[in-house]
């Protein structure tokens, strides 16, 4: 359930979007303009998913119709959806790890 005041998640995401909505606004409290922002994350974490899951089924590789080996489509897509879901983690600050009580990340074996 999301705080007070914070709205439910968009209706159009798929599962991982929509798991990713639920974590971030049960653990932080996020401003209206932060809302945008995750939504647009939750978005390229969707589409990163269904790109990934259809290179699953098809193969890293496509024959076009001249039957040459080509890179998947959806790679490209793949790469760009992710590349905008870290940027969108950058925005919002959870793209840091914070510090242990000795000034480190947990788990750096330091």
């Amino acid at each position: 359930m999301a705080r007070k005041g914070q709205k439910r998640a968009p209706r159009e995401l798929g599962t991982a979007g929509k798991g990713l909505w639920r974590v971030v606004t049960e653990n932080f409290e996020l401003e209206p303009h932060h809302l945008v922002v995750l939504e647009q994350a939750a978005c390229a974490l969707d589409r990163a998913t269904t790109c990934r899951e259809a290179i699953a089924r098809d193969g890293q590789t496509i024959v076009d119709r001249w039957g040459q080996v080509k890179p998947h489509p959806l790679l490209a897509a793949e790469r760009d959806a992710r590349s905008s879901f870290v940027r969108c983690l950058s925005a919002l600050g959870l793209d840091v790890i914070p510090a242990g009580p000795n000034g480190r990340p947990p788990g750096s074996g330091r």
